[in-house]
């Protein structure tokens, strides 16, 4: 929960409330933020403090420098409080009609499952279309599961460390993806001049 005061209540799925929790997980003050976003150093947590009291809605561009600064992927900040009940099933149908989402039971129980195909607006989506995606986030779920042997500051920041993941997500893929993609290269040139090595050595 995320108050401002006793009697104002923010709630943390808005966009307020997620800017807010990513500061704190970053460890800045508003004017901190402020600063980073671009605004004078006499206004920076004036701005910030508005925007997390949902007092003002930072249009798009602003959003964009929010995003940026915090270091997190642009669509982290969308315009959408999924704490509402109502909300949250309407995103699952978009979710359905857009990327294939859809209800299964089994044995009773009742899972939410990517499969395909569907169709938008003549495009097919196949079943592996969020395999790469839905990959990820169980690894680093796991990861960041908390065990019974973790003090309370280490399940801290193991929560920490996984909602960073989730709102930098993309980004943070496209730097795994360019990072595995360098090391391919470096130990394909290892390999290049060991083999060049052994044949001076004549192995």
């Amino acid at each position: 929960m995320i108050e401002l005061s006793k009697d104002k209540y923010i709630s943390p799925g808005s966009i307020g409330g997620k800017i807010k929790r990513i500061r704190e997980h970053r460890g800045w003050s508003q004017k901190e933020l402020g600063i980073r976003c671009g605004y004078s150093e006499t206004t920076a947590d004036v701005r910030i403090r508005q925007y997390e009291s949902n007092k003002k809605v930072p249009r798009e561009k602003a959003l964009r420098a929010i995003a940026d600064a915090l270091e997190i992927a642009d669509t982290a900040l969308f315009d959408a409080d999924l704490l509402v009940t109502d909300r949250a099933y309407h995103a699952l149908f978009d979710l359905e009609d857009f990327h294939g989402l859809h209800p299964v039971e089994i044995n009773g129980k009742y899972y939410l499952e990517f499969s395909g195909p569907t169709h938008i607006e003549g495009t097919e989506l196949n079943e592996f279309e969020h395999l790469d995606f839905l990959r990820s986030w169980i690894r680093m779920r796991e990861k960041c599961l908390p065990d019974h042997r973790d003090t309370p500051e280490e399940k801290k920041e193991k929560r920490i460390n996984y909602d960073l993941w989730r709102y930098e997500y993309p980004r943070n893929a496209a730097k795994e993806t360019t990072e595995r993609l360098r090391l391919r290269q470096k130990k394909a040139k290892l390999e290049k001049e060991l083999q060049a090595l052994n044949e001076e050595l004549g192995e």
